[in-house]
């Protein structure tokens, strides 16, 4: 006989290939770009591949997908139209880039004026002093940012996403946290441990009426509707394995990670009528979990639809309008590439 307290809560711990009935190989990519740096943040509009590179001076780099280099834009530094942080770079759409740096801000460039060399961002928004996003911010409509977070004027830290008007100065908090995640429960309510326990990089949907938000302490993701400003659809396979753990010196709480989970979805990219995700089936502790060979595909309803299995491991995807192409970033010792898979 098995005894179970009726306070006890399941708890998802769920094999996410389970979930795929087709599965799919790919192998011999199209190199398109070489002789890079550490590649990573991979971007695809129309005609144009945007990426960043993981170097001392950060560089965001603009190219087109036969391979030819456009412009450098975006230096690590304190001056003007520089950062000291890079977070993400994507496109807005196929006249606006993005770029989340650090002190939670966006910058936006214009495409066009990018093509005529101005390297300055066309416009910067910026979160209030005291606001916090664990992770991206992505603008997500006209003046609207969307980020991870919590309402800083409400005491209760019980919400999980925020939208900031930066028109009408308003801020529009949502989303609880799973009831089966019997961990978050004891994260203090006083500080942003919770949002860093779901840390996830966003990603707007093309015609800009959704948000896939997949994280990497939880193996899942929350699919967003801009209109309704809801959690539209959620899919867990493992909820965070972290605790919270109070550091006196610094007067501060921090999550620390369990090295025995796993460590789940790395990157996203999306068309209008797709989701696709870069998986790493590794555990925490394990070398190079930062890398995946798998690409999982899902409709914008939350259902799986194929997993894509490469012949190499990445740290980047993104597919292009008509999902033709797969364009993935990899990197090694050697240096680093952007490839073309065929779908």
């Amino acid at each position: 006989m098995l005894l179970i307290s009726c306070n006890e809560k399941p708890v998802a711990d769920r094999n996410i290939f389970a979930d795929f009935d087709v599965t799919v190989e790919l192998s011999d990519p199209v190199t398109v770009v070489e002789n890079l740096l550490n590649p990573d943040d991979l971007s695809i509009c129309n005609s144009f591949m945007l990426f960043r590179e993981n170097s001392d001076s950060t560089t965001v780099a603009l190219f087109d997908t036969s391979g030819n280099h456009i412009i450098n834009f975006l230096w690590k530094g304190r001056g003007p139209g520089e950062t000291i942080n890079t977070l993400d770079v994507s496109f807005y759409n196929d006249e606006i880039i993005q770029a989340s740096v650090h002190p939670e801000s966006v910058f936006l460039y214009d495409v066009k004026q990018l093509l005529s060399g101005v390297k300055m961002p066309d416009k910067v928004l910026s979160l209030d002093q005291g606001e916090y996003a664990s992770s991206t911010i992505i603008r997500c409509a006209e003046d609207v940012l969307f980020y991870v977070g919590k309402d800083i004027n409400n005491e209760v830290n019980n919400t999980r996403f925020c939208f900031r008007n930066m028109q009408d100065d308003a801020l529009y908090p949502f989303g609880e946290y799973p009831e089966e995640d019997i961990n978050i429960a004891d994260f203090p309510q006083e500080d942003y441990s919770k949002q860093t326990a779901y840390q996830g990089r966003p990603v707007l949907k093309p015609d800009h009426t959704k948000i896939v938000v997949p994280y990497y302490y939880a193996v899942g993701f929350d699919i967003i509707d801009m209109n309704k400003r809801a959690v539209e659809y959620s899919n867990f396979y493992q909820y965070p394995g972290v605790e919270c753990t109070y550091i006196p010196q610094i007067k501060a709480s921090v999550v620390k990670r369990n090295p025995e989970k796993y460590r789940g979805f790395l990157d996203a990219c999306c068309s209008d009528k797709s989701i696709y995700f870069l998986f790493s089936s590794k555990r925490m502790k394990d070398s190079g979990n930062a890398m995946g060979r798998y690409v999982l595909k899902y409709n914008w309803d939350g259902k799986s639809e194929c997993c894509y299995v490469l012949d190499r491991e990445i740290f980047s995807i993104a597919i292009d309008k008509d999902e033709q192409h797969l364009y993935v970033c990899s990197h090694d010792i050697e240096g680093g590439t952007i490839d073309r898979y065929l779908l």
